[in-house]
């Protein structure tokens, strides 16, 4: 038997049945191969906390040249909890 959904998310034009078959999964996203980035000059990375660093890392294992520029005091990671060695373990990511 379906389940119906709660009456605020069918009055947003979604579906009112949740089906119980499941759907096929997507396929896995392909894994970043070494591209053009070894004709790249360098990349200055001047983001903070995770998203942006995280995203230079993937341009970093590709081949980027990458020179991080920090704010003075360093990044926001190596303040945050928990820590290893006083460095926040998010930043050693």
């Amino acid at each position: 038997m379906p389940a119906t959904c709660h009456p605020s998310i069918a009055s947003r034009g979604r579906p009112t049945t949740i089906s119980s078959t499941p759907r096929s999964r997507a396929p896995p996203r392909a894994i970043m191969q070494p591209c053009c980035m070894n004709s790249c000059t360098g990349l200055l990375d001047l983001t903070h906390l995770l998203p942006g660093p995280l995203a230079t890392l993937m341009l970093a294992e590709v081949g980027a040249t990458v020179t991080k520029v920090e704010r003075p005091g360093g990044d926001g990671l190596r303040q945050y909890e928990p820590r290893r060695g006083g460095v926040g373990v998010a930043y050693q990511l």
